[in-house]
């Protein structure tokens, strides 16, 4: 039975918690933990349990050494953690680590990481939102000296809630590779390698962690066990953090609108603080289906794609990216709907209102996103050329290496139109919408056909490439907020 020391549950609350995880366990659950899997389908309680059970089956009783009590009083903290925001909340978390798991036991990435690496993994993406603020002129912001303010801050109370509970007291009992040291230094060890998968987070350097990705893929060089278990963490937690925009559709419609709402209330705060309105959070203002094409396109997809080739089961990923590109640009050409009367712009907002398109066309290399600064090389053209022909004429390698740099996240886009919170609650009867007139469309396959095999840097690609980039003849900041963490 499980009995949490530092939290109280209710005993029906308990109750749930321990059925669900014990469903988890011997498969009996009814919603399988993968691509469709829908966190608000569950109850918090309920949610404990099946993170917990993921814990349970990645081995944490032979891994950790620690009951599932422990676990269990680990996880209720870090959910208390977290803000009751609309996107980055402990359901978000939850969410990825669903998706990590999923990785792990449906595509094969467990076969990359040791016991160790993976429950280390899954404590990363439960906790790398932890305490998530709106953004904002705050201290945080000095204490970090404005580095990874957000990632930095959730390790810290990482940090906070591990000593709290100890769960790594038994490991050097436990037959792994630790097994007979000193317990303080593998604290200390486990600690700093949670600490940089939280880091990796981070959307900074972006270009330098696709072309890192894609040396990782063409390395024949061997590295140790530990180098090769932390970089992959990395490279799955990013993933995993991207997933929404790989997600079927009424799943990333979803998450899409909880982020526009998240966006936009704290484009309300700035306004109502007389402080600059930060890109495309202010809701008279944003194009949510321009950018998540622009996105998807640029970003998303030409990391999906090294993704997949070295783990050949994730094109399942490219596919629903395909899928999900026809949805948004059906919405994109769709007549526009009115917006609420409350929220309807004023004229003299008009001539100001921004897309990535127009974003494309004044060749800037520093784009702002929300959780850093997206610095575009000057020779990113021949990198991604470069990257495409060594990834269509290599043969599938087992994984060698992966990065050395810090990783990124995305997570959705933002409104064409003001989003109200009735239009988002009322969400999925707009995506059923959509996905039925898709369904009867004729030319939908093939179009679909098209896209899914496409490689992200055909001719189309380059031209909007070379329009980001400019002709280099000068470097002003740009600033283009996207969804992060």
């Amino acid at each position: 039975m499980l009995v949490p020391k530092h939290n109280i549950l209710s005993s029906e609350h308990l109750i749930a918690c321990e059925r669900t995880m014990l469903k988890f366990v011997d498969g009996k659950l009814n919603s399988k933990v993968g691509m469709e899997f829908k966190v608000w389908d569950w109850q918090i309680p309920e949610l404990y349990g099946i993170v917990l059970g993921m814990f349970v089956k990645l081995g944490l009783k032979d891994t950790l050494g620690i009951r599932k009590s422990v676990m269990l009083d680990f996880i209720i903290d870090v959910e208390k953690g977290y803000y009751k925001t609309s996107y980055h909340s402990f359901y978000h978390a939850v969410d990825v680590v669903a998706v990590l798991y999923y990785m792990l036991k449906d595509l094969g990435a467990e076969s990359y990481l040791t016991s160790l690496d993976a429950i280390c993994l899954l404590i990363a993406g439960l906790c790398h939102d932890i305490g998530h603020v709106i953004n904002a002129r705050t201290n945080l912001a000095i204490k970090y000296n404005d580095q990874s303010v957000l990632e930095n801050h959730s390790c810290a109370l990482t940090m906070d809630i591990i000593t709290k509970h100890r769960i790594f007291r038994n490991i050097h009992t436990c037959s792994n590779e630790y097994l007979g040291c000193d317990p303080k230094e593998v604290d200390t060890i486990l600690r700093d390698l949670i600490t940089k998968i939280i880091l990796a987070t981070d959307m900074s350097f972006h270009f330098d962690l696709l072309e890192s990705l894609h040396n990782m893929i063409k390395s024949t060089s061997p590295c140790s066990s530990e180098e090769s278990g932390e970089e992959m963490d990395n490279v799955l937690l990013h993933a995993a953090d991207l997933s929404n925009t790989v997600r079927p559709w009424d799943i990333s419609k979803r998450w899409s609108d909880l982020v526009v709402e998240e966006f936009f209330h704290q484009g309300d705060l700035e306004k109502q603080n007389n402080l600059p309105v930060s890109p495309n959070m202010d809701r008279k203002k944003a194009h949510q289906c321009q950018i998540s094409l622009g996105f998807g396109d640029f970003v998303v997809k030409p990391y999906f794609e090294a993704f997949a080739s070295f783990l050949h089961q994730a094109t399942i990923f490219l596919d629903i990216l395909a899928e999900n590109r026809i949805y948004w640009d059906d919405m994109k050409n769709a007549p526009p709907q009115p917006p609420p009367t409350q929220l309807t712009p004023s004229s003299d907002d008009d001539d100001s209102s921004s897309s990535l398109d127009d974003n494309y066309s004044k060749g800037q290399r520093r784009v702002s996103l929300a959780a850093g600064l997206l610095i575009i090389p000057d020779d990113i053209q021949e990198k991604l050329r470069l990257m495409a022909s060594q990834r269509h004429t290599k043969n599938h390698k087992k994984l060698k290496r992966s990065l050395s740099g810090r990783s990124y996240s995305h997570h959705a886009l933002l409104p064409a139109h003001p989003v109200s919170s009735d239009a988002i609650t009322n969400s999925s009867s707009t995506n059923s919408h959509y996905t039925n007139g898709k369904k009867s469309n004729n030319n939908h396959q093939k179009r679909l056909g098209r896209m899914r095999r496409s490689s992200s840097l055909d001719h189309n690609m380059i031209r909007q490439i070379t329009s980001l980039c400019g002709t280099g003849d000068s470097q002003p900041e740009q600033r283009v907020v996207v969804a992060g963490s």
